[in-house]
């Protein structure tokens, strides 16, 4: 099976109409240069070696998830720097807001920062200054939050391969999830060094930052760039504890629930059950998020 994949950058306009997004997209990235392959990679001029670096781990990944649960895949990405973020805002926006993000489709397309600067540098290098085993895994803190931002793209691809795959979730605190598990499962199968950095940073954010809204369903309420990455680290506290007891046959269960609606149940407490037939834990783990 022959997957084509398209690569654009980091970018958050979710509040547009999938279509006036997927326009204000497309004028975005006309003109800007490419690196033909698998996957089509648009980056702004002097991120060359960046866009080659993203396009090889995001090739990784499409041929993983092809191989592992057989799924085509039709994505955008483009790697975006300040002038196209501020391209993308109306009025203009700080580059210092941009996080990554994946528009609707088809093709899809995802979105990554092209260089230093966006909304998780700063945090990241505190991390990284502050953890003695970080340190160990990457050189300098610049390098870090690099690679970070990198891998972060395995995410918004695992909201693709969640689409794919037809794991249509009842909750959007369970969507970021199953993305969230897709790429650690894919990270800790093919680069456990990327999987070690990347569940320290994650995990990280629960620590450094003080949350305003801590409800499970409250994910993508507006709650601000800090809130919204601490939720991102919770969600992996419970990756990592789902990944280790049952790896990627929990997703292969989860699509034989997902099959029959009527097992997932109506209400968010129907399907913290469901989930709990699933993988044990995911009830008790829930209460600490009312």
């Amino acid at each position: 099976m022959r997957t084509i994949v398209t690569i654009l950058g980091l970018l958050s306009v979710s509040m547009m109409p999938a279509s006036a997004q997927d326009k204000v997209l497309l004028e975005t990235i006309e003109g800007m240069p490419t690196l033909d392959g698998v996957v089509l990679t648009y980056f702004p001029e002097g991120s060359h070696d960046r866009a080659s670096e993203v396009q090889a781990l995001m090739e990784d990944g499409v041929a993983y998830f092809d191989s592992t649960l057989e799924v085509e895949l039709f994505v955008h990405v483009a790697l975006l720097g300040p002038e196209e973020w501020k391209r993308l805002n109306t009025p203009p926006a700080p580059y210092s807001l941009f996080l990554p993000g994946v528009a609707a489709g088809p093709p899809h397309i995802m979105f990554l920062p092209a260089e230093r600067g966006h909304a998780l540098d700063s945090l990241v290098m505190k991390i990284n200054r502050e953890s003695a085993s970080l340190q160990r895994m990457a050189p300098s803190s610049d390098e870090l939050s690099l690679r970070y931002s990198a891998l972060v793209g395995f995410h918004e691809l695992g909201h693709v391969v969640a689409r794919a795959y037809e794991l249509e979730a009842p909750s959007s605190w369970f969507n970021e999830f199953l993305a969230t598990f897709l790429a650690y499962a894919f990270l800790r199968d093919q680069s456990p060094q990327d999987a070690r950095i990347w569940h320290e940073v994650t995990t990280s954010f629960v620590e450094e930052i003080e949350p305003t809204k801590i409800a499970l369903e409250d994910i993508h309420s507006g709650v601000g760039v800090q809130n919204y990455l601490w939720y991102q680290g919770s969600l992996q506290v419970r990756v990592d504890e789902v990944y280790r007891r049952q790896g990627l046959a929990f997703i292969s269960q989860l699509k034989s629930f997902f099959a029959s609606p009527s097992s997932v149940g109506d209400s968010p407490d129907d399907f913290l059950h469901t989930l709990e037939g699933i993988s044990p834990g995911f009830e008790s783990w829930a209460k600490k998020y009312h």
